[in-house]
């Protein structure tokens, strides 16, 4: 009888296809994972809260792509964390009514200098 190895599993082939990067809302695909944060996404302005936080893990999509949608319908900012992240407020920062603040890190966020606006 012959023996079968399968130590090596099934492999998945990279091909060389050409394609666009898009953070559109018709390139993004909804599923089970991130249905709650795609419909808090599309309720917006009607959200229950004025601050919400998307967390995941990185690559999930967060930022690159629910952000995007949000920022590109209400004509938020993106800006990074890091210039809120000293122990004084960003003077001169003139921030938009919406605004998306990414790589955030509890820890090292100075919330007064993110809401002394």
């Amino acid at each position: 009888m012959a023996r079968m190895d399968h130590s090596f599993g099934p492999r998945q082939l990279v091909l060389a296809l050409d394609h666009a990067v898009s953070f559109a809302r018709e390139d993004f695909l909804g599923g089970p994972s991130n249905a709650a944060a795609l419909d808090l996404i599309e309720r917006w302005p009607d959200w229950p809260n004025r601050i919400m936080a998307l967390v995941g893990p990185e690559g999930s999509g967060k930022s690159c792509h629910l952000a995007s949608i949000w920022a590109e319908t209400t004509g938020a900012r993106i800006l990074s964390a890091k210039l809120f992240a000293g122990n004084e407020p960003a003077v001169g920062l003139r921030l938009p009514v919406a605004l998306v603040v990414e790589d955030l890190d509890p820890g090292d966020l100075d919330e007064r200098a993110l809401f002394s606006r």
